[in-house]
């Protein structure tokens, strides 16, 4: 997961903690971390699920760990 997040121009700017078969992605590289970053998790059964851990907001699932990158980068917060 971390090298398919890494492979966007744009994610690579953020600090990547791994934990749990979940990446988070931080503006920050020393705790408290970010949550305004969409996170990438991995579902039990296969696939992915994409949350905003700001406000607890699923932002998509998928099968495919290029297409839930898509929506971690489509998810960013501006700025």
């Amino acid at each position: 997961m971390v090298r398919a997040l890494y492979g966007q121009p744009r994610l690579r700017e953020l600090f990547p903690v791994v934990s749990h078969g979940v990446v988070y992605l931080s503006r920050r590289a020393e705790h408290p971390w970010t949550d305004d970053v969409p996170v990438l998790h991995r579902r039990a059964g296969g696939g992915f699920v994409v949350i905003r851990h700001s406000d607890g907001v699923t932002l998509g699932e998928s099968d495919s760990l290029q297409e839930a990158v898509g929506l971690v980068v489509g998810n960013l917060p501006t700025g």
